[in-house]
Formats: C-alpha cells, structure tokens, sequence
C-alpha cells in the first residue's frame, strides 16, 4: 500500500497494516519486516540492470535512509517498529513480475551484487 500523499485515514491504516506485517510504500521505498527480525527498506533502479551502478545503487540506499527517517517522523508507531530492528538496505530492479536485488547494505557494508550468478 502506498501511503505517500494521502488522507490521514489511508496512511494510518497502511502503518497499521504494515504493524501486522504487510508492506507499505512511502515515497517510492518499500518498507517490510521479515518474521519480526529485520527492516527491509528497499528502493528501485529507473534503469535496466546494465545500466545500472554501484554509485546509483549508493545513492538511492542514501536516499532510503532518509525516507525512513521522515517515515519515522510522521508516525511514532513506525518509528518504535524501525528503531527495534536491524535495517537491510536493498537496491532493486523491478522486472513487472517481480525484482531482483541489485545491491544491498547490512551492517553498513554496501555489496554491489552480480546478476546471473
């Protein structure tokens, strides 16, 4: 559910839905909890995979990171949700039927990972 720019009521009930863990969408980022163990926040390439780069990838996961603190701004039960668990930081390319990671950032280390291996 995307929340970006929306009534009061549409983005509350989005947060209450991620709480139950469904993922939500604000500000093209993509905000997920797996099994109550880690925050995924996952951005998305413009370009096709081989256009794509590590500085790109880079940016967008800098750019997620300050999504996630205006997410957290906005709404105090995301924030408690977000500061009680690790973040994973993906960079993805959205095929229509699905994505595939590019790169990703764990523990602050950034990994540019190769497609078709």
């Amino acid at each position: 559910m995307d929340i970006t720019n929306t009534t009061a009521n549409r983005f509350d009930l989005g947060i209450q839905l991620f709480l139950e863990g469904q993922p939500i969408s604000f500000e093209e980022v993509l905000f997920w909890k797996e099994d109550e163990k880690v925050l995924h926040v996952d951005s998305y390439s413009e370009w096709e995979p081989q256009n794509t780069t590590p500085e790109i990838a880079k940016e967008k996961i800098t750019r997620s990171k300050t999504i996630l603190a205006e997410l957290s701004e906005k709404s105090s039960e995301f924030a408690k949700v977000a500061k009680g668990l690790p973040h994973e930081y993906y960079f993805c390319y959205d095929y229509g039927k699905g994505s595939v990671a590019l790169a990703k950032e764990v523990n602050s280390q950034f990994t540019w990972l190769e497609i078709g291996k």
